[in-house]
């Protein structure tokens, strides 16, 4: 085998596809105990052989992925687990438990799991776990997290998240007040991944302490995610809820990017029935949370909806009336143009500027005469609108 390996290895990095296609042939031949061979040389302390081997091993856990080759799947996964015994320098096992993260299957629980309490290698171990994403992926995380610390216990806590492995919320949620922040911080973002329902009192107490703004823990952010996590697992009543009470109290303009945040749940969530919320959101003087609204409403103008904005023009300010309608003319939402013709004698500036836009935009030739109306008795911005 020794002599196929250094044949091999002098024809990485392959020069075009069809030597590269060879190349994984030729590897695939070497078997188990080749391949293991070959991934032990990563301890060689020649640099240029060193890098062929990186190589020979990346390409060919590439090509064991592809469609109907997982035979040669298991068997780089075993030659890799079988390789790993045999590298002493930590960050070539690094590199293997990365491939090992590519390519592997529950079969590389038992070989991962053990690096779990190293604290160098239990966050490449713990990430390998959390492609994985089994359920025996999760519950190996879950039985490492009781005796972990450091590193290595946020490194398992941010696998648990992003494998959302539900059976690990009580754990988790205890560890989402702790002192250390940085702990904390992956535990609340665990938590929002998971999206369990149990968790919503520890993420919103989190996010309120934090008064739903930035804070180191990034708690605001976590409990946005949740509610959308939250959505998905099938509690959509609770999630509109939590975000309708968001709306309440994020009055500050401080905490604006948290309040659309939570119009954006509600618009997602509801869809044409969250309108009459994004209305209302234009009578805020936050032109932010206007813009945010307008935005979100976008997706879901229909003659229905858009007699609802239409409805609601009369009782906004000037901008807020000149902000939808530009919405609607954006959205070339037919309806609305009889009503932005009449605003095209708008006494207010602004409201004229975005009807004269609005109404060339969804009538085109059918909206020329009123048009040329303006042109007739329009100031010089009424004019340049026009044109």
């Amino acid at each position: 085998v020794d002599s196929r390996i250094t044949t091999l290895l002098r024809q990485f990095p392959a020069q075009n596809a069809k030597q590269l296609q060879k190349n994984m042939d030729d590897m695939a031949t070497l078997g188990k105990s080749g391949i293991a061979q070959l991934a032990s040389q990563l301890s060689s302390s020649d640099k240029a052989e060193h890098a062929k081997v990186q190589y020979a091993i990346g390409g060919f856990s590439y090509f064991v992925t592809q469609s109907g080759k997982d035979e040669w799947r298991k068997m780089a996964a075993e030659a890799y687990a079988e390789a790993l015994s045999k590298v002493a320098d930590k960050d070539n096992k690094a590199f293997l438990i990365f491939q090992l993260q590519q390519i592997g299957k529950d079969e590389v629980i038992g070989t991962l799991s053990p690096f779990l309490s190293d604290e160098k290698l239990s966050g490449p171990a713990a990430r390998a776990l959390a492609k994985i994403g089994t359920s025996a992926a999760g519950k190996a995380l879950l039985q490492s997290l009781a005796n972990s610390s450091g590193e290595a216990q946020i490194s398992i806590v941010e696998a648990l998240g992003d494998s959302k492995y539900t059976e690990a919320a009580s754990a988790v949620e205890k560890l989402a007040t702790h002192s250390d922040n940085k702990l904390r911080k992956v535990s609340l973002y665990a938590l929002a991944k998971i999206g369990e329902r149990s968790s919503i009192n520890v993420l919103l107490n989190a996010a309120a302490k934090a008064a739903y703004m930035y804070d180191e823990a990034n708690a605001t952010s976590s409990y946005l995610t949740y509610l959308v996590y939250l959505t998905e697992n099938g509690n959509k009543t609770i999630a509109e809820k939590a975000a309708i009470d968001l709306l309440k109290n994020t009055p500050d303009a401080k905490q604006t990017p948290t309040r659309s945040a939570a119009l954006k749940l509600l618009a997602d969530s509801q869809g044409t029935g969250s309108v009459p919320t994004l209305i209302k959101a234009l009578g805020s003087t936050d032109i932010s949370y206007r813009t945010a609204a307008l935005k979100y409403a976008q997706k879901y103008i229909t003659p229905a909806t858009t007699n609802l904005w239409l409805k609601a023009l009369p009782n906004l300010k000037p901008d807020a009336q000149a902000e939808i309608i530009g919405m609607l003319g954006q959205a070339e939402a037919k309806s609305a143009l009889p009503t932005i013709l009449k605003n095209l004698t708008n006494k207010e500036s602004s409201v004229k500027l975005a009807a004269i836009k609005a109404a060339g935009k969804i009538g085109q030739e059918s909206a020329l005469g009123s048009l040329l109306g303006v042109l007739k008795k329009g100031n010089t911005d009424d004019l340049k609108a026009v044109k």
